[in-house]
């Protein structure tokens, strides 16, 4: 497996479990981060991904740690839950993204 395919999505991970919180300035905000925004992007990113690199479930795993920093520089103990939650994400956006592709491939 070669690494220099995954380190562009992997650097954006990480920017988005340390880049968006700093946007969060009250606990709404916080939820609406936690639940709408990172996920949807971490959605996004691991389609990418997919469609580039195919549906590697390392990067699934890999996704999941990234969000470990985070939890020590914004939240509590509390978001441990979000980082096998954010593994999932990325993991259903890598079969989504490596579903299009087989799909577009196919046409």
């Amino acid at each position: 497996m070669r690494i220099q395919v995954h380190l562009p999505y992997l650097l954006l991970m990480l920017l988005n479990f340390t880049l968006l919180p700093l946007l969060i300035r009250n606990t709404g905000m916080a939820m609406v981060m936690m639940l709408v925004g990172m996920p949807l992007i971490t959605l996004i990113i691991a389609a990418a991904h997919a469609r580039k690199a195919g549906a590697v479930t390392a990067f699934a795993l890999v996704t999941g740690l990234l969000f470990l920093p985070a939890i020590f520089l914004y939240f509590n103990e509390s978001a441990w839950i979000y980082c096998p939650a954010y593994a999932l994400i990325a993991l259903l956006g890598g079969g989504l993204g490596k579903r299009r592709t087989s799909i577009s491939e196919s046409e």
